[in-house]
């Protein structure tokens, strides 16, 4: 049940118009605003609906995430722009895949985010900006730098001039991964002068007919029964993964001069490293992608609103996190040679003090 309508009632708060009025004018508060703890889900639906800013919200643990993503979408007047930030599936330092669901769904966060740098409404607002809540688990995941995934955002519109094979190339770089039909987000597929592509966390496809090497016509169509949905003018189609796979041959040639560990089981990983393409545990290699690799918070738009629920709980979180996390790094390196790290692997999440600092 959705109870935005109450929201009036708090707007009718002494001091309530104040912080509005404040977080307009540039001032950000710089202590605690003293909630309790059953207010918070009303007060940071109002801010964000009447800011009209993407407000992005720290708390400490996952099941915290999903418990304040359910309340704000009870209280939000725009439930569908409530979402939570999902943490990569394995534990830092597991050579696994991470789920489709938390890929496509950071993915699809990332771009959202770059979208808001979209000119300002006349109120300063954008509509549909996005209520995100992020764990301590999520914020601490090394991902790939803003201009790493801006570069790698490629824009379609109509009448558009492309070279259709330069085109697939640059998206399997991007971490999108062929297929023969495009049923579900992260691939794409060519039939003549006809493309479609799926984005991480998108809904239907996207389609493209050319007539030469001119975009005729854009559609979006419906994954499951291929049928077109609409037409569309233009689209931008962001990176299929945060490990992007440009970076794999200059990553396997490192690991290759350094291996001392013949049978090690990374080894498998190798063939697909060198290739650049996409592979199920790429982002196992992500911490070897990038020299200055990112947090979520760097892709945060200019005008992004950060709230912390507990602050002193967030801080214990990220440092429990990080000692657990060294722990399992000690049984890794001290146990089987062959299920260890690959040589001089570098921290999948970041430094507690990066952040908090």
């Amino acid at each position: 049940m959705n109870i935005a309508g109450l929201l009036d009632l708090l707007r009718q708060v002494e001091g309530y118009a104040d912080l509005v009025t404040a977080l307009r004018d540039g001032e950000r508060p710089g202590r605690s605003l003293g909630l309790p703890r059953y207010a918070r889900p009303a007060v940071v639906a109002a801010l964000h609906a009447d800011l009209g800013w993407p407000v992005v919200v720290l708390v400490p643990r996952v099941d915290q995430a999903i418990q304040l993503s359910e309340d704000l979408q009870a209280w939000s007047p725009q439930p569908d722009v409530v979402e939570r930030f999902r943490d990569p599936t394995p534990s830092p330092y597991d050579r696994a895949p991470w789920g489709e669901g938390a890929r496509n769904n950071r993915l699809a966060l990332l771009a959202w985010w770059q979208a808001m740098d979209s000119p300002l409404g006349a109120d300063g607002g954008r509509p549909g900006a996005p209520l995100v809540v992020v764990s301590a688990r999520a914020l601490m995941q090394k991902t790939l730098p803003r201009r790493e995934f801006l570069s790698h955002t490629r824009s379609l519109r109509v009448g558009q001039m492309v070279r259709l094979d330069k085109l697939l190339g640059a998206w399997l770089q991007a971490g999108y991964r062929p297929a023969t039909v495009v049923e579900e987000p992260g691939t794409f597929s060519r039939r003549g002068g006809i493309f479609d592509i799926c984005p991480p966390g998108a809904t239907a496809g996207v389609r493209a007919e050319l007539f030469g090497d001119e975009i005729e016509s854009l559609r979006s169509f419906d994954l499951a029964t291929q049928r077109t949905l609409g037409t569309l003018e233009t689209v931008l189609i962001p990176p299929a993964s945060e490990a992007l796979p440009k970076h794999g041959p200059r990553v396997a040639n490192a690991l290759t001069s350094r291996s001392d560990h013949d049978g090690a089981e990374w080894l498998a990983d190798l063939p697909q490293l060198e290739q650049g393409v996409p592979f199920p545990a790429i982002e196992f290699y992500l911490p070897y992608f990038y020299e200055q690799p990112a947090t979520a918070l760097d892709h945060l738009p200019g005008s992004a609103l950060v709230l912390v629920e507990d602050w002193a709980g967030l801080q214990a979180e990220m440092e429990e996190i990080g000692r657990r996390a060294e722990r399992m790094r000690a049984e890794r390196e001290s146990g089987d040679p062959l299920m260890g790290l690959p040589p001089d692997y570098p921290a999948p999440i970041v430094e507690p003090a990066s952040i908090l600092s």
